[in-house]
């Protein structure tokens, strides 16, 4: 099983584009063929049938679509001039097959993406081909991207509690112990986080 990374895509274009590549995933759906790639890029014109299924079709599919597997694209809304997209995606966000799309059609691709797995969350932005790319570790990601507040209550409140609860020993420092585990957080979040700490901490003291 590999690792999910979740992707929020968003490709704008110029109307005429967006339909025709509309057209192409809906004849694709018609056909049960719902890989987005293979439906828009195609493969490696280099590749055959026989090479695929002999086992090339994972260098092939990380070196053309910059993951394992294709990507489905079951969750997707699609107006005049933009199609965005939700998809998971195996191992790794698939910015090498946005980046030829994006060559092929003329369209530009800002792409989020984020992995607790393997630890990482990043912005993509393409455009003709070039990749300005912005990666953080995954919790700094998701503050950065999201903000401290958003952060707080999702990873920290949600998660990072109790793995921190679970290793504290008698003594320790917990405002050494927040700014170890979370070094981007500024003093006055840092204190705040040692704050729920110590509620969460007197809370379990007084449980029987």
């Amino acid at each position: 099983m590999p690792n999910w990374c979740y992707n929020n895509i968003e490709i704008l274009g110029d109307k005429k584009t967006i339909k025709r590549m509309s057209a192409m995933l809906d004849a694709a759906s018609s056909k049960k063929k719902e890989n987005f790639f293979e439906s828009l890029i195609g493969v490696d014109e280099n590749e055959t049938p026989e090479s695929l299924e002999n086992g090339g079709w994972y260098n092939h599919n990380v070196e053309r679509y910059g993951t394992k597997w294709d990507i489905s694209y079951d969750d997707i809304v699609i107006g005049e001039d933009s199609m965005v997209l939700n998809t998971e995606s195996a191992w790794s966000p698939p910015i090498e097959g946005m980046r030829i799309l994006s060559t092929m059609y003329d369209v530009s691709v800002q792409m989020y993406y984020e992995e607790p797995g393997a630890d990482f969350c990043g912005k993509a932005t393409i455009q003709s081909g070039n990749v300005d790319e912005e990666d953080y570790d995954y919790q700094g990601g998701i503050y950065h991207f999201e903000g401290f507040d958003e952060w707080f209550d999702r990873e920290f409140v949600n998660s990072g509690l109790e793995c921190i609860i679970d290793d504290i020993q008698e003594g320790d420092d917990l405002v050494e112990i927040i700014k170890d585990n979370y070094d981007f957080l500024k003093e006055s979040e840092i204190m705040e986080c040692v704050d729920e700490l110590k509620k969460e901490l007197a809370t379990n003291s007084t449980q029987p």
